[in-house]
């Protein structure tokens, strides 16, 4: 069905509006006069028993974070999707059948009829080195033109809508632009270095798995072990290089215990620029380059430390 445009009220302030914002989905109420705490009026200034008396009121929903769609389904789908389109017709953000979360309907469907879904106005989360904590840069989309493209089973149907900035900020929509611009250039950084990280565990894990080779095929310990010992060098170089980008901490105190890897880092600028709908202040931006700087010599120590080694290892095989 056609999309109501959506006004853009910034993240930190929809945040405080719980449960809607809440990760742990707990009741709270919002505040009179802006302050945090919970929703009330005061049943009168003179204190009872000793304190002053409240009534707290039921704050209702907040609006949604982003544009809402609305379809129809006949019949339960044997696949589903909606993909976010920038102006450009890229698609920015993609939601499978397993991720929509779409209700049930009354006998066990896939929400067949009429459903409602909400775009919260960020992309494709990154992707994540396997076993290490997630890279938390999602950016949110800035103010401007954008579709929505809803495939059930091969059946394609696209909607428009805008996104508008909050009429009472004071920046512009240059500004919104600028910043995200600035945002994803991180996050494809990030993607960037996360594909760097997992090819160097690839090749450790080939490395490894050519020493088992070798040990079942029957050869001596002998023999074995110098190979052995230059598979321990390229594995400990290929740890040490993932974990300048990641914790790779066992339990949640040994991650908090490490020093910051350069993916929390960026994270961390990510959720400052979350917290502000302004433009990125110079301190932001002077944190994410000399958090870059240090990514590019990770890899580049990496590089030059990796390829000996790898090509000690091929003699030794050989």
């Amino acid at each position: 069905y056609p999309i109501v445009d959506h006004t853009r009220f910034g993240y930190n302030w929809w945040n405080e509006y719980l449960p809607g914002g809440d990760p742990g989905l707990k009741k709270k109420y919002f505040v009179q006069n802006m302050r945090p705490g919970g929703t009330f009026y005061e049943l009168s200034w003179k204190k009872v028993n000793g304190e002053r008396k409240r009534q707290f009121l039921e704050a209702g929903d907040p609006k949604p974070l982003g544009p809402t769609f609305y379809f129809r389904l006949a019949d339960e789908p044997n696949d589903i999707k909606i993909e976010i389109l920038n102006a450009k017709g890229e698609t920015i953000r993609t939601y499978g059948k397993d991720e929509m979360l779409l209700s049930t309907g009354k006998n066990g469907d896939f929400n067949t009829g009429l459903t409602k879904f909400v775009w919260d106005m960020r992309v494709d989360n990154l992707p994540t080195v396997p076993t290490r904590p997630p890279t938390t840069i999602t950016p949110i989309a800035s103010p401007g033109k954008y579709a929505v493209r809803l495939t059930v089973d091969g059946t394609v149907e696209k909607q428009d809508f805008n996104l508008y900035i909050n009429p009472k900020e004071p920046f512009t929509q240059a500004e919104a632009e600028a910043k995200f611009k600035f945002w994803m250039e991180m996050y494809k950084e990030a993607k960037n270095y996360t594909d760097k990280v997992m090819a160097a565990l690839d090749k450790r894990d080939e490395v490894l798995a050519k020493v088992k080779e070798l040990e079942d095929s029957g050869m001596s310990e002998a023999d074995l072990k110098p190979i052995k010992d230059q598979a321990a060098v390229i594995e400990k170089t290929c740890n040490a290089f993932e974990a300048s980008f990641v914790s790779t901490g066992r339990t949640m105190a040994e991650i908090i215990n490490l020093p910051a890897t350069i993916f929390y880092k960026m994270g961390y600028i990510s959720t400052i620029l979350e917290q502000t709908e302004g433009p990125v202040s110079a301190s932001q931006r002077k944190a994410y380059y000399d958090t870059l700087e240090e990514a590019k010599q990770a890899d580049a120590k990496f590089q030059k430390d990796i390829k000996p080694e790898l090509e000690k290892f091929e003699s030794l095989i050989k």
